[in-house]
């Protein structure tokens, strides 16, 4: 099932009729969402409201060919397990850990307050 570039609430139940169609031959409905580029609020609250709809008619939806955009509201919203995709949901780390060694001659001094110290 294609998205369509921009969704919001008046999509949703077009989007609920296309499911409902598919739902009997298969139990993940797959939404490519490539034409998604400029992604808001709007746009995952549809996508929720899409997949809560389809699981309480016994199926699930899976987002393809999500952009960076797209992906990085999912997870800013908490949704990635709501949401699951393919691959392109997945993304590594921006950062990796330091890795450096420690510095010398740096040490903690007890603070003459403190009953631990």
């Amino acid at each position: 099932m294609l998205v369509p570039r921009s969704i919001g609430p008046a999509d949703v139940e077009s989007l609920i009729a296309t499911i409902r169609r598919r739902l009997p031959t298969r139990r993940v409905v797959a939404c490519d969402v490539r034409a998604v580029t400029t992604p808001d609020a709007g746009t995952i609250d549809a996508l929720a409201r899409v997949q809560l709809r389809a699981r309480r008619l016994g199926g699930t939806i899976e987002l393809r060919n999500a952009c960076p955009a797209l992906v990085e509201l999912i997870e800013l919203a908490g949704l990635r397990d709501v949401l699951p995709g393919d691959g392109s949901l997945r993304r590594e780390p921006r950062r990796k850990t330091e890795q450096r060694k420690e510095a010398l001659g740096v040490e903690e001094e007890g603070d003459p307050g403190d009953p631990i110290a």
